[in-house]
């Protein structure tokens, strides 16, 4: 399990200096492949390719396909803020198939023991009400399942992790001072 009160986030200084070590052709902004470098090397605890790519998607505001060295530092803050998502993800997925069924999600939100429970409102029915139709939102194909991004989506809605500047503390890391 990822600590996150020991992670820490690179500085500015420490940013610009990661962005131009991953950088590997010096075109001023990096790929989806540069970035899992970049990951790799800084947090390799955090590299999960769902949660990657579902920073990446975040942060390309342009829709280039690549992130800018302006976008590097939001790229890492979503990149913390996902992880914790994916953590969340995988729990509520007993099955363990990369993708929560109505059930799980039921099981999840109603069980009184489990670290997972999620409540929308205070009055038993009108949770339930609640639950069904965030179910719906969370699968608009019908299908019975929800897939990690449609789960990012809804954990948003409902903030259901921290602000990521509550999960790091800022400070330098040793060797990324140029």
């Amino acid at each position: 399990m990822v600590d996150f009160e020991q992670l820490l986030f690179p500085s500015r200084s420490e940013r610009d200096a990661l962005f131009r070590k991953f950088d590997d052709n010096g075109n001023g902004r990096l790929s989806f492949g540069e970035i899992e470098g970049a990951i790799e090397k800084l947090w390799p605890e955090l590299k999960q390719k769902r949660v990657l790519m579902a920073a990446f998607k975040a942060t390309d505001d342009d829709l280039s396909g690549y992130i800018g060295k302006a976008e590097f530092r939001h790229f890492l803050r979503y990149t913390l803020f996902f992880y914790r998502l994916w953590l969340l993800f995988t729990e509520m997925d007993s099955s363990g198939d990369g993708r929560i069924t109505e059930q799980e999600f039921r099981d999840c939100i109603r069980d009184p023991h489990g670290t997972l429970q999620v409540r929308f409102h205070p009055d038993e029915e009108v949770n339930e009400a609640y639950t069904l139709q965030e179910w719906t939102e969370l699968d608009p194909e019908g299908d019975g399942l929800i897939l990690f991004d449609n789960f990012c989506m809804f954990a948003l809605r409902w903030q259901l992790v921290e602000d990521v500047d509550q999960q790091v503390r800022p400070n330098t890391l040793p060797g990324l001072q140029r």
